[in-house]
């Protein structure tokens, strides 16, 4: 499963945790949709509408943070060089030996408070809602 993908291993108790909601077949079958809906190919019916969304990217004009884990073997640094593509004003911050993991391999939550922090100036408005 995705969690031996963790560097390092998780604790059995936080695995245990991860497993909790899916214990039987039934209570799988979410995550059976979303994997099926990973387009393999031209003609996968999701194809179109993600291409669309991943193309959509670039029209974004917002700041972006990827707390990337070098060590994912399934989303390589190809996926990473795409995404700059798409993005290049995106700031990356390589949490070296974490892999698809990084929540469970990195504190990511003061990468990303640190990284707002430098974004926001002291005593601003908040944004407009």
């Amino acid at each position: 499963t995705t969690l031996a993908l963790a560097h390092p291993p998780l604790d059995p108790a936080v695995r245990r945790a991860f497993a909790a909601p899916y214990r039987g077949a039934s209570r799988r079958a979410g995550i059976r949709g979303f994997v099926a809906d990973i387009p393999v190919g031209l003609a996968h019916p999701s194809h179109a509408t993600l291409t669309s969304i991943a193309e959509g990217l670039r029209d974004l004009d917002l700041p972006a943070l990827f707390v990337w884990g070098p060590r994912d073997p399934i989303f390589s640094d190809v996926y990473l060089s795409d995404l700059l593509e798409r993005l290049p004003h995106a700031d990356v911050h390589r949490v070296e030996g974490a892999g698809h993991l990084v929540a469970e391999d990195h504190d990511y939550a003061s990468t990303a408070l640190d990284w707002l922090a430098d974004r926001i100036a002291p005593g601003s408005a908040p944004a407009p809602r």
